[in-house]
């Protein structure tokens, strides 16, 4: 994985506020000046956790901000072994120096479709500081929740497998 990421998740399970509460389990911080509040999948509008991996899928995020400050967030997708894949960080769209108003919010962030194989998966979401070397705000995801929100990718497809998908075609030789 990405060498930022992994130190930062280190980082965030060798914190102090990081001890565990269960197995499968690690207690969020406690009063962060922003907090996610809640993480919700959608499809064309509604509640969803199954999509077709011809779907775009919807996450829409709920904050809720006490003490304003500079932040970046995180939306990354982990197996359902916990095996992180990837994330895309809110800084190319939201700004560098972007400050969460007071009070509760919503954001929505669309994951192209195409993107995820037939399988289970789980989302999460962090919110850090900026800098080089984030620290963690707040961050909700399997490891720091009792409800993992849930990512089921269907595909009827019998020409594609895998952990990741392809992109290209056979095409036949001519006969010299």
């Amino acid at each position: 994985g990405d060498p930022r990421e992994i130190a930062l998740r280190y980082e965030i399970a060798n914190a102090p506020h990081a001890s565990s509460n269960s197995a499968s389990s690690l207690s969020r911080p406690h009063d962060p000046p922003v907090r996610i509040v809640d993480i919700k999948l959608l499809h064309s509008g509604k509640a969803a956790k199954r999509f077709s991996i011809h779907d775009d899928i919807t996450a829409e995020i709920t904050i809720e901000t006490k003490r304003p400050q500079p932040v970046q967030m995180n939306f990354f997708v982990l197996k359902a072994d916990g095996t992180y894949l990837a994330g895309v960080n809110s800084t190319k769209t939201l700004g560098d120096e972007y400050v969460p108003k007071e009070g509760r919010q919503s954001f929505q962030f669309v994951l192209q479709k195409g993107q995820l194989v037939k399988g289970e998966y789980t989302v999460g979401v962090g919110i850090y500081t900026l800098g080089y070397v984030p620290e963690i705000i707040d961050i909700l995801d399997k490891n720091y929740s009792n409800e993992p929100n849930e990512l089921i990718i269907v595909d009827k497809s019998l020409n594609k497998d895998g952990s990741f998908y392809l992109q290209g075609d056979w095409l036949a030789s001519k006969n010299k």
